[in-house]
């Protein structure tokens, strides 16, 4: 395996863990967890990406001392039993004021998962701009791009796949999961999420900068979703 083929692999496994660390904990098994925990760091060494790896190995003890109850108990601190008003988990709650933006933003979202074949589990019951689900996207674009260096496809299948990660990243994963990232880590206090959040948005910067994508400071996107005393408006609807 060259180079280039050993870094697509190396960068699906830390998508492949963040979108597992962010997913809900009834249906993420705790041991598969803890061992893509301990396999996230030889990835983030592959790549040289000081700052991931730093924050990884601070994840790492925490990690391996979870348990399925704490796992759930530190969502629901985090998240909430139902959409968050302080750190919500989904991409169209940040600078989407309206529901008609918010379902716009779905569309385009659930579009690119068309586009290569996809579409969510029948059973997944997360909304498509879920973190979990754009960061497993961007894992999926990375095994495309490893699995079409492994298959010697031509230069122009090569950048298709490269361009799809680019324009994904840079228009949706990449735009507001860096600032998402840093607000958990605020809201989290020393805890798991907190880590996690270190650990995505170290990660994220890292690839913002590779792919040569302008990072626009995701931290200064906040929440559509208004306070509890705020006046209800159709901006506070969910879209499913």
């Amino acid at each position: 395996m060259d180079e280039i083929a050993i870094r697509a692999c190396a960068r699906s496994q830390v998508y492949g863990f963040l979108a597992l660390g962010f997913g809900d904990p009834d249906r993420v098994p705790i041991a598969l967890l803890k061992r893509e925990g301990r396999r996230v760091a030889a990835s983030l060494a592959t790549l040289g990406e000081a700052g991931s790896l730093a924050a990884a190995r601070t994840l790492r003890p925490l990690l391996a001392a979870m348990t399925p109850r704490g796992l759930q108990a530190a969502y629901v601190a985090c998240f909430g039993h139902t959409i968050s008003k302080e750190c919500p988990p989904y991409e169209a709650e940040y600078g989407a004021a309206h529901i008609f933006q918010k379902t716009q933003m779905l569309a385009d979202i659930a579009g690119f998962y068309r586009a290569f074949g996809l579409e969510t589990a029948p059973d997944l019951h997360e909304r498509v701009d879920h973190v979990s689900v754009d960061l497993e996207f961007m894992r999926f674009l990375s095994l495309k791009e490893l699995y079409a260096l492994e298959q010697g496809h031509s230069a122009e299948r090569l950048a298709q796949c490269r361009e799809a990660q680019a324009k994904f990243l840079g228009e949706h994963v990449g735009r507001w999961a860096p600032g998402f990232a840093r607000h958990l880590r605020e809201l989290a206090g020393e805890g798991y999420y907190a880590r996690m959040g270190e650990l995505t948005d170290a990660f994220l910067t890292g690839e913002l900068a590779a792919l040569g994508i302008e990072n626009t400071d995701g931290a200064a996107l906040r929440s559509s979703i208004p306070s509890e005393d705020a006046p209800d408006t159709c901006g506070a609807c969910e879209v499913v």
